[in-house]
């Protein structure tokens, strides 16, 4: 009798323990500090893509013309002290409109761009944005 009632006791701490850890990893995953956000590097065919995590891990970026993502995919490892991310989007036809997807901390975060246009554009519109880099998450 007494056996039973330890191997109840052992299934029971068991259960709590498992339960602990799944929550204490659940917990632990990074949270997004910043972005994903676009930054022209000056080449009409080229977008980088960045975004800052609050703890280490591997991110995914996939884009495309469409929402099927069917250009292309890479992994990202950090860079920096700070736990950002950056990708460069190489191969863009000037001008065309993109879709990006970036796996960061368990879930997608999509966006999408126009390629810088064509060096003999003759018309071009353009929104330029500021902030004052207080209370980020009202940008």
């Amino acid at each position: 009798m007494k056996e039973v009632r330890l191997m109840k006791t052992k299934f029971i701490f068991s259960l709590f323990a498992a339960a602990f850890l799944l929550i204490s990893a659940a917990s632990l995953q990074a949270t997004i500090e910043k972005g994903p956000y676009l930054i022209f590097p000056g080449d009409n065919t080229q977008m980088t893509v960045i975004w800052q995590v609050s703890s280490t891990e591997t991110g995914t970026i996939e884009w495309g013309t469409d929402t099927s993502y069917s250009i292309g995919s890479v992994q990202t490892a950090e860079y920096g002290s700070d736990h950002q991310h950056k990708y460069t989007i190489t191969g863009l036809t000037p001008g065309t409109k993109y879709f990006y997807r970036a796996y960061i901390s368990g879930a997608w975060h999509t966006g999408s761009f126009h390629a810088a246009p064509a060096a003999s554009a003759q018309n071009l519109k353009f929104i330029a944005y500021g902030d004052t880099r207080s209370y980020p998450a009202d940008h």
